[in-house]
């Protein structure tokens, strides 16, 4: 079974949550997910353009798809604001990594890869409806397995200590926090017993 970021954010959260066997419906996440890089890339116009241009076809107009894609444009918009004032590199990854977990894989996905000091910093986005803010110990667990992927996939035995920490970006809540190498790590155990609990049948 693959488990997706949206799938470790409610075993996170919730003790008793189990993973759904069937997929959801119609997401207009990976339209964001496109226009963070086209931003990084290309510029605001770029990205806001590339949105209006992909939610053209009439399920976003109207009924269901009406209100997703205005929370893209808003999500986007909240990106941008928490974006702009940072100037280090920033490189977009177009690859998913995920990292195994048994039978199982889990989304080890950020956005943007930022390098400034010889270190890199990986950042992912969550773009959901929020009760709360996540607490200091849901925002490591949150990052534990994008940092996994990242170690995995840049130092790869090589160049240790590279990967410096995880940024969870709180889109809907316009919120950015930063989590340390050291605490993600010291998540990952207990990421995964509540993932395996979230599978069990």
């Amino acid at each position: 079974m693959h488990i997706s970021p949206g799938h470790i954010r409610n075993a996170i959260t919730n003790s008793s949550y189990k993973i759904p066997k069937l997929k959801g419906g119609m997401s207009a996440d990976g339209v964001l997910r496109k226009a963070i890089k086209v931003y990084h890339a290309d510029g605001v116009e770029d990205a806001t353009h590339y949105v209006e241009s992909a939610l053209t076809k009439e399920f976003w107009r109207t009924g269901r798809g009406a209100p997703l894609a205005k929370h893209v444009r808003q999500d986007l918009d909240a990106y941008v604001h928490l974006a702009a004032p940072d100037h280090r590199v920033a490189a977009t990854v177009s690859a998913k990594h995920p990292v195994r977990m048994g039978d199982h894989t889990v989304a080890a996905d950020v956005d943007v890869l930022l390098h400034g000091g010889g270190n890199y910093v990986g950042r992912m986005a969550i773009a959901a409806r929020q009760e709360r803010p996540y607490t200091v110990e849901e925002l490591a667990l949150i990052a534990a397995a994008p940092l996994h992927g990242l170690v995995d996939e840049l130092e790869g035995g090589l160049f240790g200590g590279i990967v410096e920490a995880i940024e969870v970006w709180e889109l809907r809540l316009a919120r950015a926090s930063l989590v340390a190498r050291q605490d993600a790590e010291a998540a990952w155990p207990k990421l995964v017993e509540r993932l395996l609990r979230a599978v069990a049948e």
